[in-house]
């Protein structure tokens, strides 16, 4: 079944991409960067849609964009894997996952006593979800930096700084980024 529409796009492609990301969304926890391993995997190595430089772009970018994390990026790839059409699967693949384990999870959590195994259970998805976005950012860490000095020092620094002091995230981000407008003002690279 074609669509005139979106030149070329058939369903097939169209139920493709939503599996992708409903797959992507329905494995792993914590949101948007977690998820960003799996689609790497599966959208630049395996189906080869993309380039990893041209991935993490628009991974950054759906961060940066005000909503959800996931939609944002899912949007993003889904757009550039297969236009309009790709966007809508990929939207439609991050959220209905979610939203059906956000339903059932939430009436089946208030039945459940909170004691026991399920102490235990809601600390092993708190453990993989760190070793998600710990992945994520590792695989983000070369295409962030990309080649500048500084920024290989910078990055890790603003990690360690976030994992082990008491410093808001937002203060950092006023810091750089009242840092990079005295740097475009001056013409000078800061950063």
């Amino acid at each position: 079944m074609t669509y005139n529409s979106c030149g070329e796009c058939d369903m097939k492609r169209f139920m493709t991409i939503f599996k992708l990301f409903a797959l992507a969304s329905t494995l792993t926890f914590s949101g948007g960067l977690a998820t960003v391993p799996m689609l790497h995997e599966e959208i630049v190595i395996k189906r080869n849609e993309m380039s990893s430089e041209s991935f993490y772009h628009y991974v950054s970018l759906g961060q940066t964009m005000p909503g959800v994390q996931v939609v944002s990026v899912a949007c993003l790839l889904g757009y550039k894997i297969n236009g309009r059409w790709g966007r809508y699967a990929a939207s439609l693949g991050a959220i209905a996952p979610v939203l059906v384990i956000m339903t059932a999870l939430t009436a089946a959590y208030r039945l459940l006593p909170q004691t026991g195994i399920i102490v235990y259970v809601m600390s092993a998805f708190r453990a993989t979800a760190g070793v998600y976005i710990l992945e994520a950012v590792l695989g983000m860490y070369p295409h962030v930096t990309n080649g500048k000095k500084k920024l290989k020092f910078i990055v890790p620094l603003v990690a360690v700084m976030l994992a082990f002091l008491p410093i808001s995230s937002v203060l950092i981000l006023i810091v750089y980024g009242v840092l990079a407008v005295i740097s475009v003002w001056l013409g000078k690279d800061l950063l």
